[in-house]
């Protein structure tokens, strides 16, 4: 069965647990957030990102393919140094001869050594496997074809302190096409907000035992959804890839963001640690657990649901490309325009009983 089957199967039955538990154990709980927990979105050049689109870039660029190899080498090697300049200057870049090492840990040791309050903690480097293109030689027609394939290249890890999403980390690959993929956590923006707002809160790891006014934080959380996610996401995309302009002059490029993960999660303040149920159907899951528990205060993690594959559900918009057309309920799509919408289904799973 469907995960979004599952959905519809509870949605307007029975009253949820997490509601039942409320109702019984309302005068224990202090506060309620939901909203927001961890994200990883994903930015693709689309017009290079497949053989034929790259070739058409090639020829663009007066590119011949027996020099691809050396055309995107040198641009590789430009877009390492743009990428790394300040974090070199500023003594904050550290290659990793091992792609299992704990990036976090280490930006967090930037992070303590160099007292970082905003902007650029540390640039990290590491070979990792990604997709790119090759050049072979047909053998019937004994011409050179450009073909996609999993290869490996220097990954860049920027770290740093942004001035919405506070912590958090954006990726690059360093060779053809430059994926980029970006990671942050709805409650770590939601830090930085109350901070910048004076709202008083207790934080254990990436949840909040106490705040001054929950009313107030729900309010913070529910405005994530409003934000202009391809405004957002373009600037830190720009910063990654300094080049863009430059490599793509008079060519129509620009990223393409989608969602790779989301968890949104919802937030009681009370219970006593110990326990995990998890349900989990192909790539998507539901569970509630203990998140913290500590003098300042219990949490109950009543519900996170963790969506890796939209498809099961739908959206109420026009076809892909016709923006005027006609609305009809569609399959959810990974790009950006579709968070809200995959926001109202996390926070409906989260609601209702599993």
């Amino acid at each position: 069965m469907m995960f979004g089957s599952v959905l519809k199967t509870y949605i307007g039955k029975e009253p949820s647990a997490v509601k039942q538990f409320i109702a019984k154990f309302g005068h224990l709980i202090q506060g309620v957030v939901s909203g927001f927990d961890r994200l990883v979105l994903r930015g693709t050049l689309r017009a290079v990102g497949y053989p034929e689109g790259m070739e058409h870039y090639l020829v663009r660029r007066g590119v011949r393919l027996k020099d691809f190899g050396e055309h995107v080498e040198q641009v590789s090697k430009r877009l390492k140094a743009a990428c790394i300049a300040a974090a070199m200057e500023a003594g904050r870049y550290k290659y990793l001869y091992s792609s299992r090492t704990d990036k976090e840990e280490v930006a967090r040791q930037f992070l303590g050594e160099q007292g970082v309050s905003d902007g650029l903690i540390c640039t990290l480097g590491v070979v990792e496997p990604c997709w790119s293109f090759e050049i072979h030689r047909n053998r019937k027609t004994r011409r050179l074809e450009l073909q996609g394939a999993q290869r490996k290249c220097l990954h860049l890890y920027r770290y740093g302190i942004h001035p919405e999403f506070g912590f958090c980390h954006a990726r690059i690959q360093t060779w053809f096409p430059f994926a980029i993929q970006i990671c942050l956590n709805g409650r770590e923006w939601a830090a930085q907000t109350m901070d910048r707002e004076g709202l008083r809160y207790q934080r254990a790891d990436n949840c909040f035992p106490w705040v001054e006014d929950f009313a107030k934080a729900q309010q913070i959380m529910d405005a994530q959804l409003k934000v202009n996610w391809p405004r957002l996401l373009d600037q830190i995309g720009h910063t990654m890839n300094p080049l863009l302009g430059e490599l793509f002059d008079g060519y129509p490029v620009g990223y393409y963001w989608s969602v790779h993960q989301s968890e949104v999660s919802t937030d009681l303040r009370r219970r006593e640690e110990g326990w995990r149920v998890k349900h989990r159907v192909d790539d998507n899951s539901i569970k509630q657990y203990d998140k913290a528990y500590g003098n300042a205060g219990s949490v109950l993690r009543a519900a996170e649901t963790t969506i890796n594959d939209p498809s099961d559900f739908r959206v109420y918009r026009p076809k892909e490309g016709d923006r005027g057309g006609e609305l009809a309920w569609r399959s959810l799509r990974k790009r950006v325009a579709d968070l809200h919408r995959r926001a109202m289904v996390s926070q409906r799973a989260n609601a209702e009983d599993f």
